[in-house]
């Protein structure tokens, strides 16, 4: 009596249900299977795990280097474009690599100052805004006027919401034996009774535990329309997060100093 395929598969399916220990592989090795058959790992009823694994994160550098340093050794990556870093801890190298499921992973969050900074940077406000603005941070921030003088923050913020716009014209007219020749020149000037605000210093601390750095953001004026279009632009900015990022390599650096422990500068994924 010949047996159907549907026969076989049932018949495979049967001798699978005999549970199989499955060893350690020490080579490349493959194994024919039934569909049906699963492997099951046990390692939940056993009083221990086979290895250790589990990923610690942190917004802190000082906890970031700690933990790092309480382990045997690691393998450090720093992304100084956002302000990450990652360790694995058992990574193991060329010729017995590990399986990279310990690890810590730092990302750094912007203070609250620092942020309020970066977004206003560049942005074009309204008399209201920037003056609430300025209220708002106002103990980070000093004034000075358009003369480079320091300026209290009262002035600056009355100077501020008593902006107006002055339009001065100017017409000139030539006649000679062959024509006329008119030109026409427009002035539009802001102007404030009293100082005038030219820009601000604004100092913050970019990260927690960072050093403390000082901004100038110059003021400009847009026209247009009747209304006045205020903008902070921050001067070296892209300097100064080389900087910053300088800095948040030379903490995690300086702390991991020694043998055990190697710090790249990129990314690694596993």
């Amino acid at each position: 009596m010949s047996l159907t395929p549907e026969a076989i598969n049932r018949i495979a399916e049967l001798s699978a249900n005999t549970a199989i220990p499955v060893t350690t592989l020490t080579s490349d090795q493959a194994v024919a299977l039934p569909e049906a058959m699963r492997i099951h790992d046990l390692e939940k009823f056993m009083p221990l795990r086979r290895r250790f694994r589990g990923e610690m994160n942190t917004e802190q550098v000082a906890a970031f280097c700690e933990y790092t340093q309480h382990q045997s050794a690691a393998e450090v990556f720093i992304n100084t474009d956002d302000m990450q870093a990652a360790a694995f801890f058992d990574m193991g190298n060329r010729e017995e690599p590990g399986h990279c499921e310990h690890r810590a992973a730092l990302s750094l969050n912007k203070t609250a100052a620092y942020s309020a900074l970066l977004k206003i940077n560049g942005q074009t406000n309204s008399q209201r805004e920037l003056a609430e603005w300025l209220e708002d941070w106002g103990r980070f921030v000093e004034c000075f006027d358009d003369e480079e003088k320091p300026l209290h923050i009262s002035k600056a913020l009355a100077s501020v919401r008593k902006m107006t716009i002055e339009t001065a014209r100017k017409l000139e007219s030539e006649e000679n034996n062959m024509g006329q020749k008119l030109s026409a020149m427009e002035q539009i000037d802001v102007r404030s009774a009293g100082q005038q605000l030219g820009g601000i210093l604004f100092t913050c601390t970019p990260y927690p535990s960072f050093e403390e750095r000082t901004f100038r953001l110059p003021l400009s004026a847009l026209t247009g329309g009747d209304s006045i279009r205020l903008k902070l632009r921050v001067q070296e900015l892209e300097a100064t997060k080389e900087e910053i990022a300088d800095e948040f390599r030379g903490k995690i650096e300086g702390a991991l100093a020694g043998d055990s422990f190697n710090v790249w500068m990129g990314t690694f994924k596993a």
